[in-house]
């Protein structure tokens, strides 16, 4: 797949109009494989900025092989674009719903009581009779 001047379309895709589960992608290269059974299908083949094309496809037993060409779109077939911005901060938002969830995930967020059973050695230091030196 590629578009008039012969670049290849990589990322374009291409799917069976009539069975939207029959899909493909083309790679860097522009090339796609589609696994189809002998039949009629209606290819479409579409890629950003290019007009969409669609291809009759009668599939036989042997491989079919399809270079498809697209072109690009004139101003006139954009019909409404809509651009819109919200200036967040992608780290703050997701503390703040972590902050918000809290509860749900914290099980000690809330007044309890809790039994627990330490084992201890104590070791003291006796300073009231010090030791007496041997020289």
């Amino acid at each position: 797949m590629s578009n008039e001047q012969n670049i290849p379309l990589a990322g374009a895709e291409i799917f069976v109009k009539n069975a939207s589960d029959l899909r493909t992608v083309a790679d860097a290269n522009g090339y796609y494989e589609m696994f189809l059974n002998p039949g009629e299908y209606y290819l479409v083949f579409t890629a950003e900025g290019y007009q969409d094309r669609e291809f009759y496809l009668g599939m036989r037993d042997a491989d079919a092989k399809q270079n498809m060409q697209l072109f690009p779109m004139r101003l006139t077939d954009v019909q409404d674009v809509r651009v819109s911005a919200k200036k967040s901060n992608v780290g703050r938002d997701k503390i703040m719903k972590v902050v918000e969830h809290r509860e749900q995930l914290n099980q000690w967020s809330y007044p309890h009581e809790v039994d627990v059973y330490i084992k201890a050695t104590e070791q003291r230091e006796n300073t009231a009779n010090p030791k007496k030196r041997k020289r």
